[in-house]
Order: structure tokens, then C-alpha cells, then sequence
């Protein structure tokens, strides 16, 4: 019997000798993996092998079903086993149906990889199915008609109107569909039924006569007088629950194609793109090269490399050791957002956001060298987590000064860079209590979260807040409280953001209030700001802690509270990632965790030293990081251009190699001369566009010197978001004390090994200060301007000023001696002279 003139057999032919040429003698068998069904031939295809003989030539010829038959679902592939002279060997392979010619054996690649193909569900229209074949002797024809009724129809929900079947009677058309007006058309020998609810259905023939002998029961089956007409089962079933991951799901009756993302089914074209945009920060397993041969191997760059995403769209803020819980600009935690992420304050309705994706990869640290694994420090890590999420969520971000705030009692002015938004808050010190903060919700507000945001304080320090408001008087935050106190251990010195979100406000809350009243204060409450959530949601992508080798918690964290010999670092790790989940849960599906320490598994081959991933570490990273991208779920309107609404941070320009084994510095005119003034500062701008330089040492050149011991510190600082002006301290070199200079001319480099520079693609600046100068006269070389990385105008507008200036660094006067803060003083000035700084790249 004939295959079904819809398929398409490919042909297939092999031919099999000896080492000396004798034909060889056994069989090919081909198996088909698992049961194959031909929808529209009515037909299932059994996975039963089919076998060749070799002929006397050693040959055998045939056809094969193509694995990528667009009539045969799934698609699939062979299972081979070739048997010949005593040796079995067995390999997967595909035959496409756009084979060109027959398909020979000797060009098949018996050690290629076969992908899995994803798991394919069907369903009719609440998830159930059936075929069910309609007997001749009915007497319907085209003008027929089946009303069903019932609970069934619509997944459970009571049916509002009468669905109409017409039957068609031409026995060629064997498609069946649920169309979007109601009507389904099946053909004479097929209907898909539907199931879980009791559902009937009123027959009329086509003289408009009932049919009271067909009926469909609660299972679903076609009866004729009470009798079971023929149907075929187990062909397909329900579409199970989500969960697994990687799964397609085929909604015959919507034609719609949903994926298993593994938490939701999702319609396909639902799913999130891949994003091309993104910011990241954390620790060492983005900035640190340990475990990498250098930065093009590292996570992070192994994930854009697979994102498709260039450097100039990828801000890293990562710096080696960063806690996240810890305040301080330039540290890498909540602070460096706090620094960094000032979204519009002016920005009004739509509350979009325009940021792109959010990589954190963190915790470790907190776990080794920070608060602990103790419930304080599970707390003060939970809360930098959720206020860094909701943060990059903000459409618009409300300063304790915006006109939107405002204050009942004795407020103060709080001043601190690297502990609030914005560098201000307000406090109220003492143990007063009754002073309120009101937030006024702007009257274009659309009902999109709203977060207010209160700094937790070292030790018995703090205070409680209670909520109010007429925005909040019927809603479920009304009376909750924001706790304060005792956040962060009291010697740590540090403080932690307290964000609440606030989730239940609709557009009719606008132009209301949000009250927030001092209700316990131990020492001092202090506010710092306040946000917009947008509804369509950027992706935050946060990885979990990763469990370490026992030499790499003994190694690294001696000082850990737990021995790791008994595993309760392991459980302070899982805390930790419990403590994640329950704050990821908080939020919608554009937040998903990475679950780096499933991929890691404490495996030592994948590590570089118990802590550091080693590049097949980071690769298996990597993946954890694009399975959670899989999983981001699209919120607000649906639309993924919202929700992936983004743009590059900064174009490319020139490109600078730098040519290894020499010194490179920043750009200038001509060379000349700089005498030694105690308390300057300078900062001369260094762009760094390739993804693998590293710098080893650091040079300046003295070209007099007088007597004493002049002293000098040594910076690199970042300008992340291309400010145009140097920004946090990315690392002094001279942290452990300022260099003193020797009395002899020429070059003096900074001790060796004290600091090795792995930079990412960006704009930095090498920061000389002059802290002593000693005696007599001490000269530096140094750079004179123009340089094209400075400004060429002035804010007075005079284009005769600007080319005299001439600018080559940014200069400070007046510096006071002592270790550079943890961002760039302002008031600087483009300086025509600055001393050279010169680093090695090697």
C-alpha cells in the first residue's frame, strides 16, 4: 500500500566495503523515536524500524520519511544501527525533505549532534481534545447544524452564547478549526470535541427537525441512541502545566503558538526578545579576570558575545569585592545605582521606562566579608536587593527636595554622597515622634507602582514609619509601617535603602497623597526619595549566590561565622537565595533569578580557585543568565517594545590600540614641564575601546628635583555614564599610603604588583594628586593641550577662550592631603598642563 500522497519520501542509498575492498555483508535499520500522527490523513505512524539488506555490492537503496515532513508532527529524527561484520554501530540522524538527489550514507555525519526538538501539545478549546468520527447514516449535510451548550466550551466558564457546528460533508477536507466568530467546521468523518464540563448539544438536520439521538456526553464523546461512535484516543491530550521549560504548545483552536517558559505559558509572540542593552553590577565574577585568560572571556562578555549586544550598549558598574548591602559610591553595591541610575525627575505620564536590562550578580561577598549570614544580615541584603530592583524599574525618580514632598515638623538637610539619592535627605533626629513626610501623587498618575524609599540605620538607630493618605485610605498598604532600626550591624557604620512598594494605587488615586509619619524614632529617621514604577517593565536578570569548594570558603573567607568543614556555609548560602526568591516573588515576570548555583554545583573543575569561575564556569553562568531572559514575562500592555524600550548609552568612537610592552598615557599636544604645588589635582581622561587590555604599572617622570621627600597619590576613576567629567573612584593605587618621590631624575613607577588593571570598554581618568612637595625645586614632565577627550568651549561662549585654555586634564587646587574620595570633587577646570601619567599595557 502506498504512503499518503501528502508525504515526501526522500531517497536514501548507502554503499559498505572492507578496508580491503570486499563488499561488506548486515543490515541498516532505521527507527522512528516514538509515535508520528498525519492530522490530515487521519493517520498514526508507528515507531517500528525499517530495515535494508546489503546486496552482493555491499549496497542498499530506498526512501525514508522525511524528519522534517511538514505533514508528520512532531518532527523527529532516525535512530541508524548499521550491523556488519560482527560490529554494531548506532547514530541519530535527519533526513530533510529539501534533500536534493538521493541522500548517501558516506555524507552523513554519524557524530553530529541531533537538537532536541521541543515538546509539541495541541489542544481544542479549553485544553482537552477528541476525534470523533461521525457515522454516514446521520443524514447531515452542509446545512446541518450541532448547538452546543454546556459549562465546557470556554475552560469552565459558563457558556454566553450558542456555538454553531456546521458540518461539511465533502470527505477531502479533513481540517478542523475553532474560528474567532464561533463557529467551528469540521469535516463529515472528524470533529474536535470538547471536555471537563458537562458539555450537550442540540442536533438539526437539514430540514430544521431536532436530533434528539445525537448528543454529546460529559466525556466529550459522540453518541448516536446512547451508543459510542468511533473515536480515536490517545493521539493527543491536555496541555499539561507549566513548568518544565522549553515546550511549544499548538492552540488549534486559536491558531496561537505558546511556550513553556518554565514558570507560565506565554503566546509566542510574547516572547521576550533577546535585549541588546544592558547595565551590570556586582562583584568580581564581572570585573575580575581570575578565573579568565582576560576580559573577553569573562562572564559577562561571554553573555553579550551570545546576546549579540556591543560593548557600547553594556555599562559594567562591577568592582572585585563589592557587597551590595554596604553604602559607598564607588563600592559596586546599592550605592553605585543610588550614584549612577538618576532617572528623569521632570518625566510624566506614560511612567515609561527607558533603560534597558539590569544584570546584578552579587551576595557572596555580603555572605564572606560583610553583615553575615545571621537574620540581620539576610534582612539588610533582602533590602538592597529589592530597592536596586524597583530602582531600575522607576520611570521617574522624586528627590526629597522635589516640590512632590512635603514636610510637617522638624525636618533637617542631610548631605551625603555616598549614602543617598542624589547626594540629600532629610532627616529628623532625636527620639521625636509625629512628623510626617506627604508625597503628592502627580495628576497624570496612571496607577503604576509607586516606591518610597527610607535609609535603615547601623544599630538601634533608626525608627518606624507608619503609612497613610487618602491615596491609601481603602487600600491594603494603609497603616503598614517601614522599619528602620537596627538594619545593618552598628559597627559596619553602613546604611541600606528601605524601599516600599506600594501596589494596589489605580489612576483614580491621582493628585492624592501618601502620608508616611514618624511613629517610633530611636536616634534619627532619615527619607530619602521617592518613585515611579513603570507598568511596562524593564528585564532585571538577578543571579542567586553560587556555593563555593570548601578551599574556596577557607581560602578566601576564613573569616566566615561558619567552619566549612560542617556545610553551614553551604546553608548560609541557601538562606541567602531564599532571602532572593521571596524578594523576587514580590515582583511581576520581568524579574527572573539566574540560577548560577545550580550551573556551578560546587564542581571544582568549574571554578579557578573555589571562588572564581574559570571560563567553563562562566560559560555554564551564562546559560543560567539567558534561561532566566527566557523566563522574563511581558507586563503592562503587552508589548515587548515597551517592555525592552531602550537605546545605546553612548555611540562608538575612534578606536585606540595601544601596542603592548610600552607605556601609554593620555592625549596631548606637545610635551613640557610641571613644578610640584601641594593640594593639586589633576585628571586626564584615558579611553579605553578594546575588550582585552590590561595595565600592570603606572609611570610619572621627574625632570628636577630638589631635597625632602615629596609625595604624591595615584588614581583611576570611571565616568560610567559618560558625564564628561570623572566620576567614582574605580581604585587608588596609593590606598596603603601616598608614594614618596626619589631624588633622582627620571622615571618612577608605582611598586610593582600593586595594582593590576583589567579595564572594560569606557572613558577613565588617571588622577594624579600632589600631597608634599619637599624642597627646593621638583619638576615633572608633563602634557600640554589641547587634548579632543576635554571640552573645547566655555560656559561663557568664548571660542577665543576656549582654544586659549587649551585643556589636556581637569584640575583641582587646594586638595587636602589624605586617600582621594569615593567620587571626583567638582569645581574642576580644564588645565593647559598636567603631569604625565603613564601605565603599561602588557
Amino acid at each position: 500500500m502506498p504512503v499518503p500522497v501528502n508525504w515526501e519520501p526522500v531517497p536514501v542509498a548507502g554503499k559498505y566495503v572492507y578496508s580491503d575492498g570486499t563488499p561488506a555483508s548486515g543490515t541498516v535499520t532505521f527507527t522512528i523515536p516514538s509515535y508520528l500522527r498525519d492530522p490530515d490523513a487521519d493517520t498514526v505512524i508507528l515507531p517500528t524500524p525499517k530495515q535494508f539488506i546489503l546486496d552482493v555490492n555491499g549496497e542498499f537503496s530506498g526512501t525514508l520519511l522525511a524528519t522534517d515532513d511538514p505533514d508528520i508532527d512532531p518532527n523527529f529524527y532516525y535512530t541508524v544501527t548499521e550491523v556488519m561484520g560482527g560490529v554494531t554501530t548506532t547514530f541519530l540522524m535527519l533526513v530533510p525533505k529539501d534533500q536534493v538527489g538521493t541522500l548517501q550514507m558516506a555524507d552523513v555525519d554519524r557524530n553530529a549532534t541531533i537538537p532536541p526538538e521541543p515538546e509539541v501539545y495541541t489542544r481544542t478549546i479549553n485544553g482537552m481534545w477528541g476525534d470523533v468520527y461521525l457515522p454516514d447514516d446521520l443524514g447531515m449535510t452542509p446545512s446541518s447544524r450541532i448547538i452546543a451548550t454546556g459549562t465546557g466550551l470556554t475552560g469552565g466558564g459558563n457558556l454566553t452564547a450558542d456555538r454553531t457546528l456546521s458540518v461539511v460533508t465533502d470527505s477531502t477536507v479533513q481540517k478542523s478549526e475553532y474560528a474567532d466568530a464561533g463557529t467551528l467546521i469540521a469535516t463529515r468523518k472528524r470533529l474536535n470535541f470538547i471536555d471537563g464540563g458537562g458539555i450537550t448539544a442540540t442536533v438539526t438536520d437539514n430540514s430544521g427537525q431536532n436530533r434528539a439521538d445525537v448528543t454529546f456526553g460529559s466525556s466529550g464523546l459522540m453518541t448516536t441512541n446512547g451508543t459510542v461512535n468511533s473515536i480515536s484516543a490517545g493521539l493527543r491530550s491536555a496541555r499539561p502545566a507549566a513548568g518544565t521549560g522549553n515546550r511549544l504548545y499548538l492552540s488549534t483552536d486559536l491558531k496561537q503558538v505558546e511556550y513553556d517558559n518554565g514558570t507560565d505559558w506565554i503566546p509566542n509572540d510574547q516572547m521576550p526578545p533577546v535585549p541588546k542593552s544592558w547595565t551590570a553590577i556586582g562583584h568580581s565574577y564581572l570585573q575580575f579576570t581570575a578565573g579568565s585568560f582576560n576580559q573577553r572571556s569573562r562572564l559577562d562578555s561571554i553573555i553579550k558575545n551570545r546576546w549579540g549586544a556591543e560593548s557600547s550598549n553594556w555599562v559594567n558598574m562591577a568592582v572585585a569585592g563589592s557587597r551590595a548591602a554596604f553604602q559607598g559610591a564607588s563600592f559596586g553595591g546599592w550605592a553605585t545605582m543610588w550614584r549612577e541610575i538618576n532617572k528623569l525627575p521632570g518625566k510624566t505620564a506614560p511612567y515609561t521606562n527607558s533603560d534597558g536590562g539590569l544584570l546584578i550578580v552579587t551576595g557572596i561577598n555580603d555572605l564572606g566579608n560583610g553583615a553575615g549570614a545571621n537574620a540581620q544580615g539576610q534582612t539588610a541584603w533582602g533590602h538592597a536587593m529589592r530597592s536596586m530592583i524597583s530602582r531600575w524599574r522607576a520611570s521617574t525618580i522624586k528627590e526629597d527636595t522635589d516640590a512632590s514632598v512635603g514636610y510637617t515638623g522638624s525636618w533637617s538637610n542631610g548631605t551625603d554622597i555616598d549614602h543617598a539619592s542624589n547626594g540629600t535627605f532629610k532627616f529628623r533626629a532625636g527620639a521625636v515622634t509625629g512628623d510626617v513626610v506627604t508625597i503628592t501623587l502627580p495628576a497624570d498618575y496612571d496607577g503604576s507602582p509607586v516606591a518610597v524609599c527610607w535609609m535603615g540605620r547601623p544599630g538601634t538607630n533608626g525608627g518606624t514609619i507608619t503609612l497613610g493618605g487618602t491615596a491609601l485610605a481603602s487600600k491594603p498598604e494603609n497603616g503598614q509601617t517601614i522599619l528602620t532600626n537596627d538594619i545593618m550591624p552598628a559597627l559596619s557604620f553602613s546604611h541600606v535603602p528601605v524601599t516600599k512598594r506600594i501596589t494596589s494605587l489605580t489612576s483614580a488615586n491621582a493628585g492624592q497623597t501618601i502620608t508616611m509619619t514618624v511613629t517610633v524614632n530611636a536616634n534619627e529617621v532619615q527619607f530619602d526619595c521617592w518613585w515611579i514604577e513603570a507598568k511596562e517593565a524593564p528585564p532585571v536578570i538577578v543571579a542567586n549566590v553560587a556555593k563555593l569548594t570548601a578551599s574556596g570558603y577557607s581560602t578566601k573567607y576564613p573569616s566566615w561565622n561558619a567552619a566549612p568543614a560542617n556545610g553551614s556555609c553551604d546553608a548560609d548560602v541557601n538562606a541567602y537565595n531564599t532571602v532572593l526568591t521571596n524578594v523576587v516573588a514580590e515582583f511581576d515576570g520581568m524579574v527572573q533569578i539566574a540560577d548560577i548555583d545550580s550551573a556551578l554545583n560546587k564542581d571544582a573543575t568549574l571554578f579557578f580557585d573555589g571562588l572564581h569561575p574559570n571560563e567553563l564556569g562562566a560559560a555554564k553562568c551564562a546559560d543560567a543568565i539567558d534561561d532566566a531572559r527566557r523566563k522574563l514575562m511581558l507586563t503592562g500592555r503587552k508589548s515587548a517594545s515597551l517592555n525592552f524600550n531602550m537605546a545605546p548609552r553612548y555611540g562608538g568612537g575612534i578606536r585606540r590600540r595601544r601596542t603592548s610592552g610600552i607605556y601609554h598615557t593620555a592625549d596631548f599636544t606637545t610635551q613640557t614641564t610641571y613644578n610640584l604645588v601641594a593640594g593639586d589635582m589633576f585628571a586626564l581622561p584615558f579611553e579605553i575601546t578594546e575588550g582585552d587590555e590590561q595595565y600592570t604599572r603606572w609611570a610619572l617622570e621627574k625632570t628636577a628635583v630638589g631635597t625632602g621627600s615629596p609625595t604624591i597619590r595615584w588614581c583611576v576613576f570611571s565616568d560610567y555614564m559618560n558625564k564628561g567629567y570623572p566620576d567614582l573612584n574605580l581604585q587608588e593605587l596609593t590606598f596603603a599610603g601616598a608614594l614618596t618621590l626619589t631624588a633622582a631624575t627620571g622615571v618612577q613607577l608605582n611598586p610593582a604588583a600593586q595594582f593590576t588593571w583589567w579595564p572594560d570598554i569606557g572613558m577613565y581618568y588617571y588622577v594624579i594628586k600632589i600631597e608634599t612637595i619637599g624642597t627646593g625645586t621638583w619638576t615633572l614632565a608633563a602634557l600640554n593641550g589641547p587634548s579632543p577627550m576635554m571640552p573645547a568651549a566655555t560656559t561663557a561662549g568664548a571660542i577665543t577662550t576656549a582654544n586659549t585654555t587649551k585643556g589636556v586634564a581637569w584640575k583641582l587646587t587646594g586638595q587636602a592631603a589624605g586617600a582621594f574620595p569615593s567620587t571626583f570633587p567638582s569645581g574642576a577646570t580644564p588645565a593647559t598642563i598636567a603631569p604625565y601619567v603613564g601605565s603599561l599595557k602588557t
